[in-house]
């Protein structure tokens, strides 16, 4: 997910620079996978603290407080990153419709991956853990890598893909 913010910054480019939704679009996805990226390392910071409470000698409740609070800030943390994800790729898709410069299926698949941002970041504000397990394995294992690989390839090619291309 972090990798989110490159093919976005391709994506702004592909669908035009002087374009608002692309631009905010790029920023959003990239600020989100920033603070997706944060919030990972402050829980492992955290539980490293915990860590090392553990092993010497601190009551188990003052220890188990601290971890139960380095993880409700991870959820937090996680929770406004996929949101921010999820509406940077709703601004990008809604520039490929604007721009008419690629295929409505990439439109469309960025759109459903933004869905899938928003309803993982609603899993984790419902502190439903399994279902948000289960979002990320899916749409880390599946639906972005197959996003990524769309994006790279489009962008990559250094110009447009016109709609009536059939590709």
């Amino acid at each position: 997910m972090g990798f989110l913010c490159l093919p976005g910054a391709g994506a702004r480019d592909l669908l035009g620079r002087d374009r608002g939704s692309a631009r905010t679009g790029a920023f959003l996805a990239g600020a989100g996978a920033g603070l997706w990226i944060t919030g990972n390392v402050l829980v492992l910071g955290g539980h490293r603290a915990v860590g090392l409470l553990a092993t010497h000698i601190n009551p188990i409740e003052t220890t188990n407080s601290i971890a139960f609070t380095g993880d409700l800030i991870g959820e937090a943390f996680a929770l406004a990153a996929f949101a921010l994800i999820g509406a940077g790729m709703l601004a990008l898709a809604r520039a490929a419709v604007q721009a008419r410069l690629m295929h409505r299926a990439w439109a469309g698949y960025t759109a459903v991956l933004a869905a899938l941002m928003f309803i993982t970041a609603g899993s984790y504000a419902a502190h439903n853990s399994n279902l948000t397990d289960v979002l990320l394995l899916v749409g880390g294992l599946v639906l972005v890598p197959g996003w990524l690989i769309w994006t790279g390839r489009a962008s990559g090619a250094g110009r447009p893909v016109p709609e009536s291309a059939g590709g």
